[in-house]
This record gives structure tokens, sequence and C-alpha cells, in this order.
């Protein structure tokens, strides 16, 4: 019996062998050279990427990634949903030429409402097949998109419906009573209802400012009965006004160009290098279509002839559209991926033997991914993983995290459960969405990828922050391609965004690594002083301190007068749950002893790498986090540093005056 069971075991172990050698990934030191970029003019802190920008010129424009796809397979599925009202709903899909023929009708029906050449057409919607018919409609007929989302609130818009002089825009039914609410003292004209039904209150409402309203269906129709040919545009036509909300003041209308967005996904394409997407890849569509990240990733998919499936419209039931679609390309948000990485945590913890057995696997796993080796058919994937990869669909090729930094232990952690690759972007909206990228088979973290080979990157002092190039330091700035055309109507802030030279100031400050990819190491906005003259990068510290298991999230704040500075922190759930698992984040709090137990862990910390006067003195804990809906974060996942410090003044101020 013994030798039986020793047998079956060498022929388990013989077989995991054979597998786990027929899927290795390439190493880092398999892609071009071991520095991923070379300098420019012999300078080294300007430099570029090896890779070949061969496909540069494959498109030009929106319709140009449209027609690449259409052409390739018009049968070919494009856009897919699911009817909300059928739980359980397989996606019904709409092909290339359903899309082409749906799009055509949209644009004709636009022209034909006096809508000329680079005229302005609004869209307030959640992300559905019909917002990308809008999109590729008004690109065909070289129209300009401008997005409108809630977290804007009604101030900021207001404000771009009276700077764009918006007469148009599509919205949804849901929404259509909110833009009904704006509508006053501006141009509106004529609202395209996404929907079948529009309420006698809304139509009411619409009659009284002398709006009309249509839904999309029947604006089809009209188009369809009084088709006209596309009229593409240029390289240089304005593709879309993408408004960022901003940490403080009046949001910012980036535009953003044709050409823009195309050496945007043209770059998506060189910088995944030897990592083949291709038409028979499917990507799922929930980050808001509003913002250019998700934008230039759905042009992307178009130039590919590939498939984008929408989510439902509820992020709680986002985990169910995975395991639907079965998307091969998933691109997120360091928000959701710690969310999920939270509650898997939580509940495979919740039972000790689980726990351990599962902290086993793990590390087998990421001493894979340490030796650049990512895969779903080890023992453990079997055991233990398979679970949590089908709940992302299971058949997940590529995982890109964006918008803002994620920790590389959660990266490292997603490369082991999913055994996918997971690529980190860095960009924003002033370069049209996405500028560097992680290259596959780099498992590294503490950096955020290499430039697209269409750009130029170099380091410019601040001198303030004592940063200086000739150092590998300084502020990261680009030039190529991507870079947007300015603020819409703001040239005083377009001046301060983009140099003489066509630089574009990006106010993170970074380093190049010895692989020659970028890291970030601090911003240069958010710069305060304390009484001794000491400048102070509160970002900073609090990346330091974030490091730490039981912060979740951290706020720094000093003010002139004061040597010392106080802070805000938020804690971590699935620390304290390991620490005290009967204890409530809510009791937590309310501990007089919490608070002095987490100065004491964030101070060791940052002894490490701040000086003594970045060090905090005294912080609050508090329960609630920073989120989008309590608007104390942005959209991208920026703090807000005024809201959060009006939110707590009494608490900032408080502690401030004890140390008087």
């Amino acid at each position: 019996m013994m030798i039986v069971g020793t047998a079956i075991a060498s022929g388990v172990f013989l077989v995991t062998c054979v597998v786990f050698y027929a899927t290795r990934v390439p190493r880092p030191k398999s892609l071009p050279g071991k520095v991923f970029t070379k300098s420019v003019g012999n300078v080294e802190h300007h430099r570029k990427s090896v890779l070949s920008d061969s496909r540069a010129a494959i498109i030009t424009t929106l319709y140009e990634a449209f027609k690449r796809g259409h052409t390739m397979n018009p049968d070919a599925p494009f856009l897919g949903y699911r009817q909300l009202d059928l739980p359980g709903a397989p996606y019904a899909w709409s092909s290339y030429e359903q899309v082409n023929q749906r799009m055509r009708n949209v644009g004709s029906a636009l022209v034909n409402r006096r809508c000329e050449v680079q005229s302005f057409v609004g869209i307030y919607a959640k992300n559905s097949p019909n917002w990308g018919i809008v999109m590729h409609g008004c690109s065909a007929y070289n129209l300009t998109l401008v997005p409108l989302y809630d977290t804007l609130g009604a101030k900021a818009m207001a404000h771009i419906l009276e700077t764009c002089a918006l007469e148009v825009i599509v919205v949804d039914s849901a929404l259509l009573y909110n833009i009904l609410k704006w509508t006053k003292d501006t141009k509106i004209r004529l609202l395209i209802v996404i929907g079948e039904e529009i309420s006698a209150e809304c139509s009411e409402k619409a009659g009284t400012l002398g709006v009309e309203l249509i839904t999309l269906s029947d604006l089809e129709i009209f188009g369809f009965e009084n088709r006209v040919d596309p009229r593409p545009p240029t390289s240089e036509d304005i593709a879309l006004i993408c408004y960022t909300s901003g940490t403080t003041g009046t949001p910012k209308g980036a535009i953003i160009s044709h050409g823009n967005i195309a050496s945007c996904s043209v770059g998506l394409t060189n910088n995944l290098h030897n990592f083949i997407l291709d038409d028979k890849d499917t990507l799922i569509s929930y980050l808001p279509l509003a913002h250019v990240y998700q934008f230039a990733i759905e042009c992307f998919f178009a130039y590919l002839g590939a498939k984008i499936g929408y989510f439902q419209g509820d992020l709680k039931l986002l985990l169910n559209d995975f395991e639907t679609l079965q998307p091969t390309v998933i691109p997120s948000v360091p928000r959701v991926l710690n969310k999920a990485f939270d509650r898997i945590n939580t509940l495979v913890h919740a039972k000790s033997i689980v726990g351990k057995l599962f902290d086993a696997g793990l590390a087998s796993k990421l001493a894979e991914v340490e030796k650049g080796i990512a895969r779903r058919n080890s023992f453990w994937d079997y055991l233990l993983f398979r679970k949590v990869q089908r709940s992302f669909g299971g058949k997940l090729r590529l995982l890109i995290s964006g918008s803002a930094p994620c920790r590389g232990d959660i990266l490292q952690w997603y490369r082991a459960v999913l055994g996918c690759f997971v690529m980190e972007g860095f960009g924003q909206t002033e370069m049209s969405g996405v500028s560097t990228m992680t290259l596959e088979g780099d498992h590294s973290i503490g950096h955020i990828g290499v430039p697209f080979p269409s750009l130029e990157v170099k380091l410019v002092d601040v001198i303030e922050k004592e940063y200086y190039a000739k150092d590998n330091r300084g502020e990261i700035c680009f030039k190529g391609p991507t870079v947007f055309k300015g603020y819409f109507k703001d040239p005083e802030r377009t001046a301060e965004a983009i140099d003489s030279e066509g630089w574009l100031h990006s106010g993170d400050i970074g380093k190049w690594t010895e692989h020659g990819c970028l890291s970030i190491i601090d911003r240069k906005k958010n710069v305060f002083k304390l009484a001794q003259g000491e400048y102070i990068a509160p970002d900073k510290i609090e990346a330091v301190y974030e490091r730490a298991s039981i912060v979740s999230q951290c706020f720094i704040y000093g003010d002139p007068l004061k040597s010392s500075l106080v802070g805000i922190i938020v804690p971590d759930e699935l620390a304290l749950a390991k620490m005290e698992p009967k204890l409530t984040i809510e009791e937590f709090v309310a501990d007089s002893n919490s608070a002095g137990m987490v100065l004491q862990t964030i101070q060791t910390i940052g002894q490490k790498e701040l000086k003594s006067f970045e060090q905090v003195r005294h912080i609050t804990i508090v329960s609630e986090a920073f989120t989008v809906e309590n608007n104390l974060i942005t959209p991208t996942m920026k703090k807000r540093r005024d809201a959060i410090s009006g939110q707590y003044k009494d608490i900032l101020d408080s502690m401030l005056a004890s140390m008087s």
C-alpha cells in the first residue's frame, strides 16, 4: 500500500513539474535589453523607450480605429449588454455591422438637427452599448463629445453647461430630471433620452423650458430616414472635452484630439509588445466612460476588432458580470482592487485552517511570481485559487491597474492568486489616458513602467523641494502625441501645464530605476511651510504612513504658524480583524489607547524615510473612510484636501492648539 501511495505521489510530482516548466512566462531578462529606456541626446534624465514605435501610423482617429475593427469582421460581436429584468441573463451582442448602422443613424440625425462640424454633444449616462454607439456616431460625423458625470456636483455641472454652451445632450432616462434642473439659463435645446419612457413630470418641465425631448430610438429612426454620409475627422480635430473634477476650484476641460486618443491606443499595443491581444479578447466596461482612461481602452478594443461587454450598472453586481461575461481583460483602479482584496482575505481567514492553507499556497505562488512566472494550473490553483479565479470569469489574461498608485504587495497578490499578467499604468487626463505601463514578464514592484515609444520623458529640477535632475530626481515631464491640446477656454491653466517647448508638467516627482523604468517618489503640489520654514509635502508622508498594515487612509495637515504636523487616520478593517477578531472599527476608534498605538506604529515606519520635522506628532482616528460618495476623494482617487480639512476642521484645530 505504501509503495502504491509513493508511486502516485511521485506521479503527481512529475506531472506538476512538467506543467510548471511548460507554462513559464518570459522573465524580465527576456525582454528587449536589461534597460528598457535610452537617453535622448546623452542626457540621462531625458529618456525614451527602447521598444519600437512601428505601429504609430496605423490609425490617427477614433473613427479609423472603429473602421479597422469593422473591416476585419463586420459580423463579429462588438458591444454586449445584459437585461436587468432577467436575473442570470447572458450577454446579448451587437455586431460591428449593427453598430455601424446604428452609429450612422445617430450621426445622420444629429447632422440634420443642425449639429455642425465639431459641434459639442454632451452625454450624461452610465456605460452601455448606447454610450458606445453615441461615441462612435459622434466620431464618424466629426462631433465633439462632452461627457458629464454625477460626482462633479451641481455647481461644476452648471459651469460646464455654461462654458461649453451645450445645446444637445444624450441622457439616461433616470438622470433626465437632473439635467432639467440645471437647464435654466443654459442654451440646451435638445435632450436625447436613453430609454423608452419619459415621465409626464419631465415632459412638462421640458416644455416650460422650451427644450425638445426625443428618445434615442426615435432619433435613430429619424437618422435612418434622413441618411447622410460620414464626415470623418482629422487627427487634429477634437474628439472630446474631458472635464477633470480636480481637488480644488472649478473643473478643467481637457481638450483631447482624435490624434491624442489614437496615439494612446497604439501606445498600448506597442507597450504590450510580445503579449498579443486580438479580436478574440473580451473587455469588461465598468469604469466611467466619462474618464479618458476607459475611453481610450475602448477605442483600443475597437481597433482590435474585439468585444466589449458592459456591466449592469451596479458595482455590487460586478462579480456576477465577471462570471457571466468571462472577460480576458479587466481595467481597474486601486479602489476596486483593494475592496476585492480585503473581501477575499476576510472570507478565507474567517476559518483559521483555511486561512493558513491559503497563506501557504500564496507564499508558494508568490515565489513563482518573483521568478517571472504567472500561471493558474499549479497544485495550489486547483486546491485553493480556482474559485477566486472563476469569480473574475476564469479566463482573465490581463488585469490593468490605473488612475492611482496601487500597493505593490496587492499587485503581487493578484498575480499569484489570479495567475494572469497584472500591469500597472500611469497617466492623467492631460496625457489622454495612459502614458507609461509595466511590461509583460516584469513582475517587480515600486515603479510605473516604461513610457510609450512615441513619448519623451525628462526630469526637471524642483528647487523648492531640493530635487535636481542631475541627481536623478525631478518633476516628470512628457512630450509627444498623447499630450492634450490645453484646457478649454482656460489659457492661464493651460500655460501652467504645458511650457513653451511643449512639455507637459505632470506635478509628480520621479526618478529612473536601474532598469530604465519610472518611479514616482513625491508630488510637487500640495506643499506648505511650517513655522520654521520647512517645506512639507503631505502626499509623500501619507504614502509612507499608509504602508502600515493598520492604516487604510491617512491625511496629514499643518499650519504655517506651527512647527509640527497632525493627522487623521482611517484604520484598515482587515488588519484590525487579524489583531482583534471581535473588535469593531467603531470600538477601536472609541478606545482611548488606539491613537497612541497607531501613532507609535507610523512613527516607527517614518523613522527610516522621513525627516524629524516630517513626522506627525498628533493623530485622530476616524471610522469613516475617504470615498467618492462622501466627496473626500476624486473619482481618480486623489484626496480632496480642502474637503477633508473642512470636514475635520474642529478636530484638526484642537490638535494644533494642543501643541501651543
